[in-house]
């Protein structure tokens, strides 16, 4: 809220703050999956398997892409920015990759890794 209140009050940045919005494209398929699990779906499924295709996708895309687009944005145009908002700037965007990081690894782990697991205790991989 402090990036975008920046840009709202000095009428700079906006253009940076709205790019900033365009990690929400992947909250649409981290929604879905969501809405997937309260509807019993099972992680078998095509539409929730090719969800979570799309999911980790766009996750990788639109929200570390734009992570990595911003700060190189900042550090490139950091001699145009008064210090303390490259301060903010830098603390918002190493707070989102943390978030995001740990986020993804969940999605990860709660999709695809802990299926290994499972077959394994199975057996299953081991006959594929």
């Amino acid at each position: 809220m402090g990036c975008f209140s920046i840009a709202l009050y000095t009428h700079k940045y906006i253009g940076y703050a709205l790019f900033a919005l365009i990690g929400e494209v992947n909250s649409i398929f981290l929604h879905a999956r969501q809405l997937m699990l309260m509807m019993n779906y099972t992680k078998s499924s095509l539409s929730y398997q090719l969800n979570g295709i799309i999911n980790v996708i766009t996750f990788v895309i639109f929200r570390f892409g734009v992570i990595f687009h911003m700060s190189h944005w900042l550090y490139m145009h950091a001699h145009l920015i008064p210090t303390l908002l490259i301060g903010i700037g830098s603390f918002g965007l190493l707070a989102m990759a943390i978030i995001n990081a740990v986020l993804f690894k969940r999605l990860l782990c709660s999709d695809y890794l802990d299926k290994r697991k499972d077959l394994m205790a199975n057996g299953d991989l081991l006959s594929n």
